[in-house]
């Protein structure tokens, strides 16, 4: 059975420094306030036995944005369990790292 993604939003919601916003598929008219994350349903793994599914993992795409180059937040979500950095790049004077992090 799959967790709720609500206890994950709480976690994201500790991470990112005080005044930051986290985001759950904003929609492209939204005006998001920096520092941010932004996450997004990325992949679902299973295990299986029995020709059936008994675990369930669910990845998201974690964006933390920031003008900030130097901001302790991606360090912590490096260090959140089953946490991948997976690449970083700057956008009009914004820098994002991008996280795979299953929960």
């Amino acid at each position: 059975m799959a967790r709720s993604r609500l206890p994950f939003q709480l976690i994201l919601e500790q991470t990112v420094d005080a005044g930051g916003k986290v985001y759950f598929q904003p929609p492209a008219t939204l005006n998001m306030v920096f520092p941010c994350i932004r996450y997004t349903p990325e992949r679902i793994d299973g295990d299986n036995a029995d020709n059936r599914t008994y675990l369930t993992h669910k990845g998201y795409n974690v964006i933390y944005i920031s003008r900030d180059p130097d901001s302790p937040v991606p360090e912590r979500l490096r260090m959140l369990p089953m946490s991948r950095f997976v690449r970083y790049y700057s956008h009009e004077n914004l820098h994002h790292w991008v996280f795979t992090i299953y929960y």
